[in-house]
């Protein structure tokens, strides 16, 4: 499945960025509509929605190379009538799953919130600016083969669309296409050479331990290779253990087996076959006992990432 190069990688990050500004320009014209309106609180949110909007791309490095991998399937995008391919979907998937502006989000797209709803017709008519092409159009082709709202939250967002473009008809956001961003990803960058490379890298299909097996899952992909953690005597499967081409490690195992020292066992295997000189662990702050594992084996504590979970390295000697 892999698919990716540094062109496709530095063209997702341009593309990100200019969307990104489009977004930002478009919930700018829809909060002020807004707020002449009296929806005072909406207009706000929609504003802190439209500054992080689509960041996901950016930090999640498992959504990044999977939508660089069909960054060249683009003009499929500016069909308005386009049918997402089993793969296109596939390779979205994750990030639907981590924004909320996406009716694919939600198990019904019918609990989609207003809020949202708003910054998704900030998101077509962005994409209508750098695709050329009629937002309003768009939403009526893709209604009826992809979102599938009810006409309650058809009419909200096709309604606050219209309003949208209306008040940005003279508004061609030239100064941000005409802006220019170089980006060059050098070849010594250990992330893209990772990531371009991770597939083919050495990690063995089966991995043993005093006491585990590990098997290569099938849902490996280009970014992240992903092992069934097997009890050698009974081959029982109790957990998986995530490796990602950035270096991030990620473990699930049931509270069973959370006081056998598995985990610890793998992780002094993975320090020796991993070849990255820097491997983290995201560990919640509540997690004591893990928290205790990762500083016997050589985990630094460093920043704390995401509310709630604390963020553990490892850095290999040279």
């Amino acid at each position: 499945m892999k698919n990716i190069d540094r062109i496709k990688l530095s063209n997702l990050i341009y593309d990100t960025i200019l969307h990104r500004q489009c977004v930002l320009r478009s919930g700018k014209y829809l909060a002020t509509e807004l707020y002449n309106n009296g929806e005072m609180e909406l207009a706000n949110q929609l504003i802190e929605n439209c500054l992080v909007h689509d960041i996901s791309k950016l930090e999640d490095i498992r959504e990044f190379a999977a939508l660089a991998s069909i960054i060249d399937q683009k003009k499929d995008m500016q069909d308005i009538k386009h049918v997402l391919t089993d793969t296109q979907k596939s390779m979205i998937e994750l990030h639907w799953e981590n924004n909320a502006h996406h009716p694919e989000h939600y198990n019904s797209p019918n609990e989609m919130p207003h809020i949202f709803l708003l910054e998704m017709a900030c998101d077509l008519h962005a994409r209508s600016k750098q695709w050329k092409t009629n937002p309003v159009e768009y939403l009526s082709c893709q209604q009826d083969i992809r979102y599938h709202f009810d006409n309650s939250h058809y009419t909200y967002l096709n309604d606050h669309l219209r309003m949208l473009e209306e008040a940005a008809i003279d508004d061609g956001y030239i100064d941000i296409f005409n802006t220019n961003i170089g980006l060059l990803f050098i070849s010594q960058d250990p992330v893209v050479k990772h990531l371009e490379n991770f597939f083919d890298t050495s990690y063995l299909s089966r991995i043993e331990t005093e006491r585990l097996l590990l098997d290569k899952s099938p849902k490996s992909d280009f970014s992240s290779i992903i092992y069934t953690m097997k009890q050698k005597d009974t081959e029982k499967t109790i957990g998986e253990i995530t490796i990602l081409c950035n270096g991030k490690i990620y473990y699930i195992i049931p509270s069973i087996y959370s006081n056998q020292n598995y985990i610890k066992e793998v992780l002094l295997k993975f320090k020796d076959i991993i070849k990255r000189r820097e491997l983290s662990l995201e560990i919640g702050k509540t997690n004591l006992s893990d928290q205790q594992m990762a500083n016997e084996l050589g985990f630094i504590p460093t920043e704390d990432s995401l509310e709630g979970i604390r963020t553990y390295k490892f850095i290999k000697e040279s």
